[in-house]
């Protein structure tokens, strides 16, 4: 797992290059507050709450979601297995006791896993029901403040990512093509606190058949923050998984507090890898001080046309404004090279210099061990993002092209998830592919 080298004093999880900020359109956001290079490492954070989804439950281990073919299964369900006795003995304390009782009956409604997230959140921070009376007390004090620095922040002036009220106060954009999602969150909520109160001991006895939850407290302040869960989880969760070969391989859910504050872009400025249970981000170009570090919540628009991109955004009320959606950037199979862009003759001879001589080397580093030149690679990669960014204008083909070379070397650098078909060979056949669109490139006039 790859370090910050330059940890950032209020955000523990950051690097010293960005920061949280506030503006009445775009809420809390993050900036740049130094130039950043390409390739450096922005954010390293750890979900504050995951779940795997059902077809990776016997290859990840349920709680720490290590992959392990000898996983050890939960004592009493068949809905959890883990990479360790200790990692189960953690899940059990923290939320799988309620869970386990719950499962068997609500997974016959087959809802997405994001529902099953915000139950789980629920569990972990009430602690399974024995710390009610204290998070009450804490999201009271929270929602007394106006200024959006106190609510996010602990006592000491942090950002801690850890700390559940950065998750309680993640913007909320949901809107009126919300509406069905949010009458199905009512009913699994309602649900839900039906079986843990007559299954589990959560609420302090298990509950009777004709027992009327509205006249508990607890019941009603749990339900409550269940649906507000819920409604986050559905807006805010994250995929989590391989990537490799330009593809992704979903495993489940997570939920980021401060990941989460990065604005979508069509392109965005980063690139993310899990390793894990952590997300890194990366910055892809490099980036000025004062500017915004975004990430796409949908393929990047070199694969995927803007009226599906804006299909997909629309699924989370948002409307995206970048630059490649205001000007209709085309797909990468349809736009030009820097050879056919308004750029000086002095920038394509200084260009043209720098891929001759990555060519040479490449072609050097493949006729070796390739899985222990990657470094050297990556090295080699983010100099030419580096001066295709400040030479040509976007959209690139050679730009786009050297972004997701180095977003697939970063995933072969350091792959976790063993079974996803990466091996040497496959990642020679991406380098090739990158070498002879460059020699292509360079041979026409």
């Amino acid at each position: 797992m790859p370090k910050i080298s330059a940890p950032n004093v209020k955000i523990p999880c950051a690097s010293d290059a960005i920061a949280v900020e506030h503006s009445a359109k775009l809420v809390r956001h993050l900036i740049a507050t130094r130039k950043i290079k390409s390739g450096e490492i922005l954010i390293l954070e750890k979900p504050h709450c995951s779940i795997l989804d059902q077809r990776s439950i016997y290859t990840y281990c349920s709680h720490c979601l290590q992959i392990s073919w000898t996983l050890i299964p939960c004592k009493y369900c068949v809905y959890a297995a883990y990479y360790s006795e200790l990692c189960r003995d953690k899940a059990w304390n923290e939320y799988h006791e309620i869970e386990c009782s719950i499962m068997g009956f609500l997974l016959c409604f087959s809802v997405p896993e994001q529902y099953w997230l915000g139950v789980r959140l629920t569990i972990m921070i009430s602690q399974k029901g024995m710390k009610l009376a204290t998070l009450k007390e804490e999201l009271a004090h929270v929602d007394r403040f106006k200024g959006p620095h106190t609510k996010e922040n602990s006592n000491d002036g942090k950002f801690c990512n850890d700390q559940y009220r950065n998750i309680y106060t993640l913007p909320n954009n949901v809107g009126s093509s919300f509406v069905l999602k949010q009458l199905v969150s009512v009913l699994w909520c309602a649900l839900s606190i039906c079986m843990i109160g007559r299954e589990t001991e959560m609420f302090g006895k298990k509950m009777e058949v004709n027992y009327t939850f509205t006249k508990n407290p607890h019941v009603i302040f749990v339900g409550e923050l269940m649906l507000r869960n819920v409604d986050i989880t559905l807006m805010k969760a994250t995929v989590f998984g391989a990537s490799c070969r330009s593809a992704s391989y979903d495993h489940g859910l997570a939920l980021l507090a401060l990941c989460r504050l990065a604005n979508h872009s069509c392109d965005p400025n980063t690139i993310e890898q899990w390793y894990t249970d952590h997300l890194a981000l990366y910055a892809a170009y490099p980036i000025e001080k004062g500017e915004q570090i975004f990430r796409s919540y949908v393929p990047r628009y070199i694969v995927m046309e803007k009226s599906t991109r804006r299909g997909r955004l629309q699924d989370r009320n948002l409307m995206c404004e970048c630059i490649p959606c205001k000007e209709d950037w085309p797909t990468l199979v349809t736009y030009c090279s820097y050879k056919q862009k308004a750029v000086t003759q002095e920038a394509k001879t200084k260009i043209d210099a720098f891929l001759q001589q990555y060519l040479v080397t490449h072609s050097d580093f493949l006729q070796k061990d390739i899985t222990q030149n990657i470094p050297n690679i990556i090295i080699e990669v983010i100099k030419m993002i580096e001066l295709l960014h400040n030479l040509v204008q976007k959209p690139c083909s050679e730009l786009d092209m050297a972004v997701t070379m180095l977003k697939d070397l970063y995933a072969a650098a350091d792959i976790v998830y063993d079974y996803v078909p990466v091996t040497p060979p496959g990642i020679t056949i991406q380098c090739l592919v990158f070498y002879a669109s460059l020699q292509h490139t360079l041979s026409k006039n």
